[in-house]
């Protein structure tokens, strides 16, 4: 081993020297480590990039394929043309081959657009882009024909967006082409079903107004046959008629005769209700005038026994070849001043009676008037009541009872007519009139009236005292 004192001055002068440059050399792989981890770090980063662009690639192809996809298949063909006169086509889809037509045939020029254009729309298509040109707008709508290779018309929408360069100028037309055939023609068949709805509804109307002028007619007819006022206010000055045809004419009926020591009260209830109800009711009003003023009877249960069988043999009822089956329900009062005597027979339908102690429900027989199934001899019954002052007398259709209403809809009722009658039983007629048809139309709330109304209440305190 060489001691430092045996180190001559030049071999420690070498020996520095090497000393440093081991250091360069350290220092200088120190770099070169770091050159080369940043360097690995870039090309890291770099694949990195070159996957991610890669994959984006793939991304933008596929989304393209699919947007091919969906507008091959769709109703609507793309398109830019050229803005000149000419307009020639520099792009098209792929399903205008659904015109029969390949792109290649539009964008070499073999055939231009405006040559598939229906020629009765040419015109009217040219002059609106013109138009369209001339206004200045950018965006537009037509509607026209175009006629298909196989020689087929077909309705297109053509939507157009105006592409202008950087100083404005018009450059491109491009928008879509909408396959509108079946949209057309089916609104074009409905219009004229429309049309035709519309011609037979004026038909429907006129002929309806024809009808309502008859009925209007009739009803002034019918009204006509009810009794006259004066005989009423004179014979029963205390008294209300409520007489409410459903339709403008109805069913329902009521007479009233003056007789030897008397006075004579009919209402009748035909089968049905306005025309059918009206013709009946004109033969029952008919009919009873004659049987009491030319027959001369004037007992409510013979009236009614005549009636019975004057409707079977008027409408041949009482043979088996009778197409109909038409009758009424009639109630028969015969008020006698002398004798202060009310006489009441009924035919399917009641009379009321109130004085100071109840009010009471009369019935009459279960015997209808002139159905196939009446008896034509049929006997009916006569029921008598001595006239008390403060008595009052009631007379109705089922019209009023057989109402649908209130909360349960269910029919008005006997009952609760009864119950009403003993409220307001004593007030004068007219304030009863106007109760019964306010508690009417109360009950019968937003349904629809049921049948023809007739009520008829009257009293005798003036005429028989």
């Amino acid at each position: 081993m060489t001691s430092i004192e045996t180190i001559s001055p030049e071999e420690l002068a070498h020996l520095k020297e090497q000393a440093a440059e081991a250091e360069r050399l350290r220092s200088e792989l120190e770099l070169m480590k770091s050159a080369y981890s940043e360097i690995e770090t870039k090309y890291e980063k770099c694949k990195e990039t070159l996957r991610e662009q890669k994959t984006e690639k793939f991304s933008v192809q596929e989304k393209l394929d699919l947007a091919s996809v969906i507008i091959d298949n769709s109703p609507v063909v793309l398109f830019r043309r050229e803005a000149g006169e000419e307009a020639r086509l520099v792009y098209v889809s792929e399903n205008v081959k659904k015109f029969g037509y390949t792109v290649d045939e539009f964008l070499n020029g073999t055939i231009t657009y405006r040559e598939i254009v229906h020629p009765d729309d040419m015109q009217e298509m040219v002059e609106g882009v013109r138009k369209n040109n001339f206004e200045g707008s950018d965006e537009y709508t037509q509607v026209y024909r175009i006629i298909t290779k196989s020689g087929d018309i077909r309705w297109i929408e053509d939507q157009t967006s105006v592409i202008r360069d950087e100083n404005g100028k018009r450059v491109f037309h491009q928008g879509i082409l909408y396959d509108t055939t079946e949209t057309t023609l089916a609104r074009d068949a409905l219009q004229v079903s429309l049309n035709r709805i519309e011609s037979e509804k004026r038909k429907a109307d006129a002929l309806n107004t024809k009808l309502l002028t008859s009925i209007r007619y009739a009803q002034m007819i019918q009204h006509s046959i009810l009794p006259d006022s004066n005989l009423v206010k004179n014979c029963l000055p205390e008294s209300f008629f409520i007489w409410n045809p459903r339709d403008i004419v109805g069913g329902d009926i009521f007479y009233i005769d003056a007789v030897d020591d008397g006075l004579i009260v009919c209402l009748m209830d035909c089968t049905g209700h306005g025309v059918p109800g009206a013709f009946m009711s004109m033969i029952a009003s008919s009919l009873i005038r004659r049987i009491i003023r030319e027959e001369d009877k004037q007992a409510p249960e013979d009236i009614l026994a005549h009636l019975n069988a004057a409707v079977k043999t008027t409408l041949r009822q009482d043979t088996q070849e009778a197409l109909s089956d038409d009758g009424l329900d009639a109630a028969v009062c015969r008020i006698r001043y002398s004798k202060r005597v009310l006489e009441f027979a009924g035919a399917g339908m009641p009379l009321i009676l109130k004085d100071d102690r109840n009010v009471r429900l009369i019935k009459g027989d279960r015997q209808s008037i002139g159905y196939k199934r009446s008896r034509i001899d049929y006997e009916y019954t006569r029921k008598w009541f001595s006239i008390e002052n403060g008595m009052r007398f009631y007379m109705f259709s089922d019209g009023y009872t057989d109402q649908l209403g209130g909360q349960k809809c269910v029919m008005f009722g006997k009952k609760r007519l009864l119950q009403l009658l003993s409220d307001i039983g004593k007030q004068p007629f007219d304030l009863q009139k106007k109760e019964l048809l306010r508690a009417f139309d109360d009950y019968r709330g937003e349904n629809e009236v049921q049948d023809d109304v007739t009520f008829i209440g009257f009293g005798m305190d003036g005429i028989c005292s």
